[in-house]
């Protein structure tokens, strides 16, 4: 008799340990996508103050002679990417995590021309003055 009361007590402690493993498994996933959205917004809020540094220093060079340069960089969780098309500045940020992207321009007052540049990390910039327009390179 002791013995089955035993074996009772080993299955329903199997159970719930099951139960509660199961139950923590789902928790843990909410708390990974709560993690990186969290991240996500905190580099997308970064991006935005890079992008307006960005065309704030530019145009603050438009007033210095030519070969002026700033350097200018930011760390980060996702992916950005840095680009111009027609008169806008482009940054857009990247979550594989989340599968979301979310893109911030500005209409700056002088000609920025930049190429794409897409980073992982960190993003190292040289804003350089030339004669008629601003060039964004990889630093």
């Amino acid at each position: 008799m002791a013995k089955k009361f035993f074996a009772q007590l080993s299955l329903e402690f199997l159970l719930l340990l099951c139960l509660s493993l199961s139950l923590s498994l789902v928790f843990f996933v909410a708390l990974k996508h709560l993690f990186f959205t969290g991240l996500f917004a905190l580099d997308v809020q970064n991006a935005s103050a890079f992008l307006l540094e960005t065309e704030k220093k530019s145009e603050t060079l438009s007033l210095f002679g030519e070969g002026s340069f700033e350097s200018l960089s930011a760390n980060f969780f996702t992916q950005w990417e840095l680009y111009s098309k027609d008169d806008y500045l482009f940054l857009e940020v990247t979550s594989k995590d989340l599968n979301l992207s979310k893109k911030l321009l500005v209409f700056p007052s002088v000609k920025i021309i930049s190429p794409v540049l897409s980073k992982k990390k960190k993003l190292s910039i040289l804003i350089e003055r030339n004669e008629d327009f601003i060039l964004i390179k990889d630093n």
